[in-house]
């Protein structure tokens, strides 16, 4: 009786732990990828989440990514760039909570190349992105290429250490599968 109520419990806990573990991807443009559109349509009713991830998709050397504060956002400054990336189809994890803000930094191509999301705690937190900044910019879909590395560390969003904690996930699942496994039949 107590070896069926653990594995029941187990495997409770393994369902729990399985769902909801990764984050969404989304794609900046969609297949137009990081390029000079209305993004704000896309924007309406999206909402992101601490776990999800951004993928800019251009050409290295055609544009860049650079996470910039809101005042230089509203003014397409990039000199000062919280992150920046020039390695071409950027993946940024979203790590923490609140407005974020990325701009392309080649001469003329701000605006229309910015995004302005709001990424709230957890996916079943509900507030729209269509509120951060004056112009307000999305994302959609997915993408499987690896991260490169930005140029500017100081408040990487991009790091490989994001990826650790899903994997820890997925592994404390499998020894929890098999623990009740061997305590069904023991």
């Amino acid at each position: 009786m107590a070896s069926s109520l653990l594995c029941g419990v187990l495997a409770l806990m393994v369902v729990v732990m399985s769902v909801g573990i990764e984050g969404k991807t989304w794609v900046v443009g969609d297949a137009q990828g990081w390029s000079a559109m209305d993004y704000s349509a896309w924007l309406q009713g999206k909402v992101f989440a601490v776990g999800d991830e951004l993928v800019f998709p251009y050409r290295q050397g055609a544009q860049d990514v650079a996470e910039v504060s809101q005042g230089d956002y509203e003014t397409c400054n990039g000199v000062n760039p919280l992150n920046l990336w020039i390695d071409g189809d950027v993946h940024v994890k979203l790590t923490t909570k609140g407005s974020k803000y990325y701009i392309c930094t080649f001469p003329g191509h701000c605006p229309p190349l910015r995004l302005a999301i709001n990424v709230v705690a957890t996916n079943s937190t509900i507030v729209p992105s269509g509120q951060v900044g004056t112009d307000a910019n999305t994302i959609a879909s997915i993408s499987t290429k690896t991260p490169p590395s930005p140029i500017n560390n100081r408040n990487n969003t991009n790091n490989a250490g994001s990826t650790v904690v899903p994997l820890l996930h997925y592994l404390l699942a499998i020894v929890l599968s098999l623990f009740s496994v061997w305590a069904l039949f023991s």
